[in-house]
């Protein structure tokens, strides 16, 4: 914690060293943060980031995949009943 001392202290000084007597905690946290962050953070965010135009080509192809599957289902729908239609005659024409 700064006191009145240390403001005293760094009267004629240069102001930087003041600066740093007064701040000098404070400055060394936030420095060191920015550090951290554009040493470590920054570069992690980049690689990890997902291109907007492949991510769009992600999602029509899920979408045409979605489609796809919902018209086979239909046709084994139709399949389903056209087969259940035929066992039905055809138990009903046995031996």
């Amino acid at each position: 914690m700064t006191t009145s001392e240390d403001i005293i202290g760094t009267v004629g000084k240069h102001p930087l060293t003041a600066a740093m007597t007064i701040y000098g905690p404070y400055m060394f946290s936030i420095v060191s943060l920015l550090i951290i962050w554009f040493s470590i953070v920054a570069p992690e965010l980049k690689v990890r980031a997902v291109n907007y135009d492949q991510h769009r080509e992600i999602v029509e192809a899920m979408r045409e995949v979605t489609n796809q599957q919902r018209e086979i289902s239909r046709a084994l729908e139709s399949t389903t009943k056209t087969l259940d239609h035929i066992l039905k005659r055809a138990g009903s024409n046995g031996p």
